[in-house]
């Protein structure tokens, strides 16, 4: 997270900025959402979708802030016990319905990325798209699924890859899936697992990408194939772009902290072209 974290939530807290959360439940699956009003009004919603087990309000906060505030920021809090797609695509839909803007964004961070990716790339979802008005996506150091891993993880059984899920220090490539410390939400076996799952799925064949796209890539990758993924996007979309930030020291997927904020301001200005009036 960036190293001005502390006071940048502190001056979001002073200010009283408008923020709620709520759920929204959906075949009896429950989906909580965290929701931080602009600065100014504004008519674009910026939907985040986390990594894998990442705390989201020790994201979406900064990020709301190191982007100008300019926009009102909608972050799923997590994906339930068992994932499922159709599931959350209803709440998310929902969510932004509540929102009332008419504009969206979605936003997504490594699995999240995934999710993002699958909602403007499968045709049986353009619906949502078009309902919601979703202008584009920024997909952050993506993680599309196990063909676009780096070859050493590709070559590993999804069996193992699952059962790895469980212990992350035992298998090196999913280590880099596990967020730092500070921004850990526990999760449990079974969600692991199902998200995992979801994560390894087969999900580039015969797609193709209707909304514009900002990709973040991470220096030094250790876990996905940055040269596929662009690969796979450009045939997919002429509308691309993309940027590359520094990794971690200690994780080749993971952002160095001190690149979170040119990291944004650069997201925040691909967005600003996303949106601009036609």
């Amino acid at each position: 997270m960036p190293e001005n974290f502390d006071r940048s939530r502190e001056i979001l807290h002073q200010r009283n900025e408008q923020s709620r959360s709520f759920t929204i439940e959906v075949r009896g699956q429950k989906f909580d959402f965290l929701e931080i009003q602009s600065a100014e009004p504004s008519d674009t919603l910026l939907a985040h979708l986390p990594g894998f087990g990442e705390d989201v309000e020790l994201y979406a906060e900064p990020m709301h802030i190191l982007m100008g505030k300019s926009y009102c920021t909608l972050a799923l809090k997590g994906y339930g016990e068992t994932y499922s797609r159709e599931s959350l695509a209803e709440a998310l839909g929902q969510a932004i319905a509540l929102s009332g803007k008419p504009n969206t964004i979605l936003h997504g961070d490594s699995f999240g990325a995934s999710v993002v990716y699958d909602l403007i790339s499968d045709p049986a979802g353009r619906e949502f798209l078009t309902r919601n008005n979703v202008r584009g996506a920024v997909l952050e150091a993506p993680f599309l699924d196990k063909e676009h891993l780096r070859s050493g993880a590709r070559a590993i059984p999804d069996t193992i890859l699952l059962r790895g899920s469980l212990m992350f220090d035992r298998i090196r490539g999913l280590k880099s899936l596990a967020p730092k410390q500070e921004g850990l939400v526990k999760l449990s076996p079974s969600e692991k697992k199902s998200i995992l799952s979801e994560a390894l799925r087969e999900k580039t064949t015969e797609k193709s990408i209707n909304v514009p796209v900002h990709i973040v890539l991470v220096q030094n990758e250790s876990l996905s194939d940055n040269r596929k993924i662009m690969e796979t996007i450009r045939r997919q979309t002429k509308n691309v772009s993309s940027s590359t930030v520094m990794s971690a020291g200690d994780n080749g997927h993971h952002i160095a902290d001190n690149e979170y904020e040119p990291m944004w301001k650069k997201e925040k200005e691909a967005i600003d072209s996303f949106i601009k009036p036609l």
